[in-house]
């Protein structure tokens, strides 16, 4: 029987743990803790035959040395004995002793099985993980690896390494190819490898492509398309479309959309490819399913690039310039028309076409440099290449600073050689089409550069600057101004020039308004806020132009709408209000007053948008745009806005085409305000326009939801005929209405065959409807009216979905049925690994825990404290939540282990070192603090028993002693550690691990002692004796960072450059690291400031991120880069909260 006192022991250790995720699994083992560390009191009279028996064998273990003989088989004895009675503390104790002690032992694989049993049962992931890698590389061919792989996978799932998890997900596919639990690995593997780095997601693309060849059907077809996808996510575009090829050769694609998806990503991977036949070809096969504007355009684009004959691109252009009239890249294709004419000889056709197409798009594919280049430099063409381009520039106004720029360099300039026309159309180019590119910038070079005299340069200056104050929108001409001025004071040929320049510019800035002008950059900070505001005025606004003012207004509306905090976003609306008013045509300004309105004004504001935006013309308007109409209209509660911008949405649908965005909320809404019958019509629209769409199941329940209960099934049964993505929610509809009419047996058949769909098509999306189905275990959990037969039925179908957290929820309150009935279940261990089963297969989430934890608490209820104590500590170990949350559930394993009389545990108060042992526990419970000032109360103790505690206890105490630093602690731990080697170095009963870290703290000690040649022999004593484990790579760098101490640079160099060909990245990255702190205190800032970056690009974790950030705004602060060191310095606070140097 427990003591009171070991009750009240544990119960305080539970109360002391910290909430941190890493020490859960620590508190788990409290228990197993008490079983290595302390003696036990048992009371013999009070014992059942399997603790008698345990106690025996216990007994009899004590008498051998643990690598003979007698100690195997008594061991062996002890682990089928704990392993029968799920004894898991015990059984994982000896498991381990026997595993580390007999690996040559016939029995070494059945105890490996049967501990790994016990590490899962108590939720010990990490040591869960070592052991399933470590009985896979000892018995690959074991018929048990593919059972340890699946538990390894869905293991490593839960933890921060999804990388390891892909990999083990993959591992179990390649041992299970043929069955349909291994295709659903290779989906799981697929899905975690795709979501992360470049690396990975060719391994996923790779996988997938493999997967898609060896299945059929929609599996396939889903494999090959995510292959396709991966593989061009990473630039692989060969590969991609190899898969695509697989794709189209297979034949399983029947979805038209999908297939069309596939030719259009082919002919995007043939183009980066440049195989420009190959794009056109898988275009055209696109456009064969469905045509629209962008893969047509793309084809010409790929017929143009692939040089074909104009024969072949004539008829596809002139389409697609019939068929978009109002597209502004309509003639763009004529232009790759003009280029095959050009191609074939035939210049007198391109120079037809193109004098045609320059009045309606010049810069496209650059055609008005062109038309001059084949025009001809004969005197006649000369004169006819300046009447046409003359003739475009009074066409095409938008194009009219490039037309002007080739008419003046490529024409006039270096073909007709006439400096004053050169002069005047660069003059007509600043004047009358000044842009904010390179085309003004190139005109004020020329025009300045170009005046021999000073009395020219000053009209020059003086008619730019003109322009510049007429349009201070253009903040790239007044920069070319200025950066030919800074350039001209360098030069000393034109030095006296810019003077000049300087005194024009300073008179004309020297106007209050222009100077203000001046300050307004359109940068969206605080500080030109008010200064744009103050340009808006009335009486300053009247003085400037409509497109500066349109700028301003377009600048302030964005900058309150996004950099303001929330209580001032209103303002944005009033700057959008007033640019729509400028421009009342336009649907950008007017888009934007309707978003901000919307979102942040009041319901007036945002029905005047509204309204605003109706009296557009819808053609342009987008389904978000629809969907803000609705929000004003809800808002202001208003019918006939409502009724109003439903009229102007259809219109804008009978336009272009039907969308089914928002169309459940545009139904809702004018459901609410009273429109009914326009409510369902919109809804019956898209709930059958587009079934893969999410809003066609928004749509379906709120047809439903019209339609008389009595109608409901039929209807969702029509609905499950059709291949929806949204079977799984139709379905637990469908199986709801069964539910509640009592009818188990329909109810099990629809999820059952909902179930059998899903398994078809792993890669589509199941939607069930979670909350539905936990409210189903919820109310039949709760109702005493139900007959335990009647929760079997509709908890044993819930549970055969393996839908994540209602099957876990379903499968506890099975257990649950048969823990309270008494009935048989598993054997004990099977029963544990059943319970910690449902908390891997669970979602990580709030609603994941708060599904699972009544479980818990009805276990405690009931006094069965060993599965409260497995579910919570699964819970803990694999379900993320807040602190309250895992505050309760540790609770829960604190009563419950407390409360487990089976276990026979209680603290010898008698023993001279419970102090140090409870100083131990508390070291592996997590709490540091605590532990340290249990030692410090009993450091006599600790000097004349070390030689009796447990290894971590005494390295935790040397490190402490170690970072306090100082001649006396260096000299302890010394002391302490020598005495421990002489010891325990040669003997059978420590494990090499734990020798080797004892080494290699000697060796730090000497090490933060300074006497690092002592140190550098001491790392290479760890590395000789232990050279197979990880202390060995800590022991070189060790010895790299000695030698940097002592700044022998090349020793260190070459230690650092080995490492770094580890085949561990985590390794390679620090050494690298590493080499960036040596290049830096030697003084190699450029190869430092490299290698610093290279790791930050690699860096496997935010501890070493930090440290690179910090040594590299160390380089930049030595290179007076202030502003560099200080935004990495920020960046270093942001990752990891505080900035440590270590090196």
């Amino acid at each position: 029987m427990m003591g009171g006192t070991a009750i009240r022991f544990l119960a305080r250790i539970g109360r002391q743990l910290y909430c941190r995720r890493r020490m859960l699994s620590a508190f788990v083992l409290s228990a197993a803790f008490c079983l290595l560390l302390f003696p036990v009191a048992l009371n013999a009279q009070e014992l059942d035959a399997i603790s008698r028996q345990a106690s025996q064998l216990e007994g009899e273990l004590g008498k051998y040395n643990d690598n003979t003989p007698e100690a195997a088989d008594v061991m062996v004895k002890l682990v089928d004995l704990y392993h029968s009675d799920a004894r898991v503390f015990g059984l994982v104790r000896i498991g381990n002793r026997f595993v580390a002690t007999h690996s040559s032992d016939e029995r070494h694989a059945d105890v490996m099985l049967k501990t790994i049993d016990g590490l899962q049962a108590m939720s010990r992931n990490k040591d869960l993980i070592v052991a399933c890698r470590q009985f896979l590389a000892r018995y690959p061919q074991s018929n048990h690896c593919g059972d340890i792989e699946i538990r390894l996978a869905r293991t490593l799932d839960k933890g921060n390494d999804k990388k390891a998890a892909a990999a083990a997900f993959h591992a179990v596919f390649r041992r299970q190819k043929d069955s349909e639990l291994g295709r659903a690995f290779a989906i799981h593997a697929i899905d975690r490898y795709t979501k992360q780095g470049n690396d990975q997601i060719r391994i996923g693309a790779a996988l997938a492509e493999e997967l898609c060849d060896q299945t059929s059907g929609s599996v396939a077809a889903n494999a090959g398309m995510k292959s396709v996808f991966s593989w061009s996510r990473v630039g692989a575009w060969a590969d991609s479309n190899r898969a695509g090829q697989m794709l189209l050769k297979k034949n399983v694609l029947k979805d038209p959309k999908e297939l069309r998806r596939l030719h259009v990503q082919m002919g995007e991977n043939y183009d980066r490819l440049s195989q420009h036949a190959n794009a056109v070809r898988s275009y055209s096969q696109a456009r064969k399913i469905r045509d629209d504007q962008q893969v047509h355009f793309r084809l010409i684009e790929q017929l143009d690039r692939g040089k074909a004959t104009s024969a072949e691109i004539s008829p596809i252009v002139k389409e697609y310039a019939q068929k978009y009239v109002d597209r502004d890249d309509r003639f763009r294709g004529l232009s790759a028309l003009a280029q095959a004419f050009i191609r074939e000889e035939n210049p007198g056709a391109a120079i037809s076409l193109l004098g045609k197409v320059l009045a309606f798009d010049a810069r496209g594919n650059d055609n008005a440099r062109i038309f001059v280049e084949q025009n001809g430099t004969e005197p006649d063409r000369l004169q006819d290449s300046e009447k046409v381009l003359r003739d475009a520039i009074s066409r095409n106004e938008k194009d009219a600073a490039y037309l002007r720029y080739v008419l003046a360099f490529n024409l006039y300039r270096d073909r007709m050689k006439d400096n004053e026309k050169t002069k005047q159309a660069l003059r007509d180019l600043v004047e009358q089409s000044p842009t904010d590119d390179g085309y003004s910038r190139a005109a004020i070079d020329w025009l300045l550069n170009a005046a021999t005299e000073d009395a020219d340069f000053s009209a020059e200056a003086k008619r730019l600057i003109a322009v510049r104050d007429k349009h201070p929108e253009l903040a790239g001409f007044a920069k070319a101004i200025s950066d030919w001025r800074v350039s001209a004071k360098r030069d000393s040929k034109r030095k006296q020039r810019g003077k000049l320049l300087d005194e024009l510019l300073a008179r004309s800035d020297s106007d209050p308004l222009l100077a203000l002008v001046a300050k307004n950059s359109f940068r969206h900070s605080r500080q030109e806020a008010p200064i744009r505001d103050k340009l808006l005025a009335d009486d300053v606004a009247k003085k400037l132009s409509d497109a500066y003012i349109d700028r301003l207004l377009e600048t302030q509306g964005y900058y309150y709408r996004h950099y303001v905090s929330s209580n001032q976003r209103k303002v944005s609306a009033t700057y959008y209000a007033k640019l729509s008013k400028r421009k009342p045509k336009e649907m950008m300004p007017a888009t934007r007053w309707l978003e901000s309105a919307t979102d942040y004004a009041t319901a007036e504001i945002a029905k005047e948008a509204a309204e605003h935006m109706l009296s557009l013309p819808p053609k342009e308007s987008t389904p978000d745009v629809w969907r803000r109409l609705m929000v004003a209209a809800d808002k202001n509660k208003d019918k006939r806005l409502a009724k109003d911008s439903l009229g102007w949405i259809l219109k804008a649908q009978a336009e272009n085409s039907k969308d089914p965005h928002s169309a459940s909320y545009i139904g809702d809404v004018l459901s609410k305000l009273g429109l009914e019958s326009e409510a369902q019509e919109y809804w019956k629209t898209y709930l059958s326009h587009d079934i893969q769409h999410y809003e066609s199941r928004e749509c379906a329940y709120r047809v439903m939801q019209q339609l008389d209960e009595s109608q409901h099934a039929a209807f969702l049964t029509e609905l499950l005929k059709q291949e929806t993505p949204y079977q799984g929610r139709y379905a637990t509809w469908l199986a709801d209405i069964h539910l509640n009419a009592g009818r188990l047996d329909a109810f099990a058949d629809v999820i059952t065959v909902s179930r059998d769909i899903a398994r078809k098509h792993p890669f589509a999306s199941w939607d069930v409807d979670i909350y539905r189905v936990a409210d189903w275990i919820n109310r039949y959990r709760r109702d005493k009216e139900k007959s335990d037969d009647e929760k079997r039925t509709v908890y044993a179908a819930i549970a055969s979905l393996d839908y994540g957290t209602p099957s876990s929820a379903a499968t506890l309150a099975l257990m649950e049925l048969d823990a309270v009935a008494g009935s048989d279940s598993p054997a004990p261990i099977e029963r544990l690994l059943k319970l910690q089963r449902a908390t891997v297969l669970i979602e990580t989430d709030w609603n994941g825990w708060d599904s699972l934890f009544p479980y818990a608490q009805a276990s405690m209820t009931r006094q069965d404290y060993t599965a409260a104590a497995t579910v919570a500590s699964g819970m803990l170990a694999n379900i993320r939540t807040d602190e309250r949350r895992s505050k309760a559930a540790r609770d829960i394993v604190t009563q419950a282990y407390t409360r487990m009389g089976s276990v026979g545990l209680t603290i010898d108060e008698d023993s001279p070192i419970a102090p140090l042992l409870q100083s131990a526990l508390y070291l592996r419970l997590g709490d540091e603090s605590l532990a340290l000032a249990t030692y410090d109360d009993n450091k006599a103790l600790f000097d004349s028993h070390r030689d009796q505690l447990p290894v971590d206890l005494i390295s935790f105490v040397c490190r402490q002693r170690i970072a306090a630093g100082g001649d006396s602690n260096h000299e302890y731990v010394e002391d302490v550690l020598r005495g421990w080697m002489v010891k325990n170095s040669e003997s059978n009963q420590v494990d090499e691990d734990s020798k080797a870290e004892m080494q290699l703290l000697l060796a730090k000690n000497y090490y933060k002692a300074r006497r690092f040649d002592v140190a550098r022999s001491e790392f290479t004593t760890t590395i000789n004796r232990y050279s197979e484990t990880q202390q060995a790579i800590e022991a070189r760098f060790g010895i790299g960072e000695s030698f940097m101490a002592q700044k022998v640079y090349d020793q260190a160099e070459l230690v650092f450059e080995e490492l770094a060909r580890n085949p561990q990245m985590e390794v390679v990255v620090r050494a690298e690291f590493l080499r960036g702190v040596l290049a830096f205190r030697r003084g190699d800032r450029d190869d430092a400031r490299d290698i610093f970056r290279s790791v930050l690009e690699r860096v496997p974790d935010v501890a070493l991120a930090n440290q690179a950030l910090f040594n590299l705004s160390e380089v930049y602060g030595s290179e007076e880069r202030y502003i560099d060191q200080l935004n990495l310095l920020r960046t270093v606070g942001r990752l990891g909260r505080k900035s440590t140097r270590l090196h």
